[in-house]
């Protein structure tokens, strides 16, 4: 899949503005051009939160998950600016209130088996804007899960049943 074809949604959804008038879509996209050129593998990045329910006010952080094969480095808090990016990609980000959850696949597949709030909202309302097929095997997995009645949106959150035989459980979901 060509580049060009693994950006389309940037295209497609209208993110909104910054506070200061900021272009979130291109901002957007500088970091994903970044993270391409990085020492690493980029799988996917997600965009969840008021940006993709399309609810945002200019002064809405925008919340993503950035999904990385290859760190050569522990993260200790999980941001973009630990990943080593252009200081003009990093400020720009801040200037849109970029709030990124950097994880590892295996990191972001034990959040999923784990119910994490993050990888369950994510996974629900996320635009993607970028995947090389990852995002897509874990959101085949949350629709299995929604669809068994595992876990369920309710208002202000998620209902997650927990079944008497947990090991047979997760047996079924793993990614």
């Amino acid at each position: 899949m060509v580049e060009e074809q693994r950006h389309h949604r940037l295209g497609e959804v209208y993110l909104g503005v910054g506070e200061f008038g900021e272009d979130v879509s291109a901002v957007l996209a500088e970091i994903i051009k970044a993270l391409l050129k990085g020492p690493y593998r980029l799988r996917s990045f997600v965009v969840f939160g008021s940006r993709a329910r399309g609810d945002w006010k200019p002064w809405s952080d925008t919340d993503v998950v950035i999904i990385i094969d290859g760190l050569n480095k522990p993260l200790r808090w999980r941001a973009l600016w630990e990943l080593d990016l252009p200081e003009d990609v990093v400020n720009k980000a801040h200037d849109i209130e970029l709030e990124a959850r950097v994880f590892t696949p295996e990191e972001f597949e034990e959040m999923l088996r784990s119910f994490s709030l993050t990888a369950l909202d994510a996974l629900e309302e996320g635009v993607v804007l970028y995947d090389d097929g990852f995002w897509r095997k874990m959101r085949a997995v949350f629709e299995r899960m929604e669809r068994d009645g595992l876990v369920k949106r309710i208002d202000g959150g998620w209902k997650v049943v927990i079944s008497d035989a947990p090991s047979k459980r997760a047996r079924a979901y793993r990614c």
